[in-house]
């Protein structure tokens, strides 16, 4: 890091934008490092959220890339109230909806972007922005596709409860079938600790 490496690892990966696998390394190499709040914010500062959310969109069809950016996002977002920001005003919610939406049938997709969009939308303005852009209607039909997979359903219920403390978006959960995806979740995966 004190050596150039989060410059070195962003540059890699303007320079071969297409590149899936790389930028799938690349994410996966800022994964490692990101652990701390000093990491978070230097990362932010090189440009590395608007390098993962163009990566993310220059390889919108492929599911690895959209996994690994939604896992690095959440990361960045946690703790990190103005990572969160700049999330959001960068276009984040709706790139990691999107990724939810095009790879509906992929269940670590549906559970990346679920945690990465409960991370998100810790504060009230990003929850309101993230139901407004129809996220509870997209996790519930993550959820709903994946009834079996634990890791879909705990980071779907995740997120819709995030959302949920947003006051004005309780009515709404329950009109697109939140409380009802969420009451199978608990009773398919009675045995997960974390739903």
């Amino acid at each position: 890091v004190r050596q150039g490496g989060i410059k070195a690892v962003l540059r890699a990966m303007k320079e071969h934008w297409t590149n899936a696998a790389l930028q799938e390394e690349g994410f996966a190499c800022l994964m490692s490092i990101a652990r701390s709040g000093k990491i978070k914010i230097k990362i932010a500062e090189e440009g590395g959220i608007g390098s993962v959310l163009w990566a993310m969109k220059v390889n919108r069809e492929h599911a690895g890339v959209q996994n690994e950016g939604c896992v690095l996002l959440g990361c960045l977002a946690d703790n990190n109230a103005t990572n969160r920001a700049t999330i959001a005003s960068e276009g984040g919610i709706q790139v990691v909806l999107g990724a939810m939406q095009l790879h509906l049938s992929h269940a670590g997709t549906q559970q990346d972007a679920c945690g990465a969009l409960a991370s998100m939308t810790v504060d009230v303005q990003f929850k309101v922005k993230a139901a407004g852009e129809g996220a509870v209607q997209v996790i519930v039909r993550g959820m709903r596709e994946h009834p079996e997979n634990a890791g879909v359903q705990t980071e779907g219920c995740r997120a819709l409860r995030s959302l949920a403390l947003a006051e004005d978006y309780q009515v709404v959960m329950v009109k697109e079938g939140a409380a009802a995806v969420v009451m199978a979740a608990l009773q398919q995966h009675v045995a997960v600790p974390e739903l």
